[in-house]
């Protein structure tokens, strides 16, 4: 979770995809690759607004005996 300006509008719209980046020099393959490694877990990736700004990226996995 963090201050800053937040997930981006397409990003929120379209859903984590390869190769979409914001940052400057950025491959765009984290949020991807985070969320193939928790769906072949069982799990999953939620990515939603922080109140007062910011961004929170819930990560649910589940649990093993």
């Amino acid at each position: 979770m963090d201050r800053g300006p937040g997930w981006p509008t397409d990003l929120k719209a379209q859903g984590i995809r390869p190769h979409f980046t914001t940052r400057p020099g950025g491959t765009g393959l984290g949020l991807f690759n985070c969320q193939s490694l928790c769906e072949v877990m069982g799990g999953s990736l939620e990515l939603l607004d922080r109140k007062g700004g910011g961004a929170i990226a819930k990560l649910a996995l589940p649990k093993t005996a």
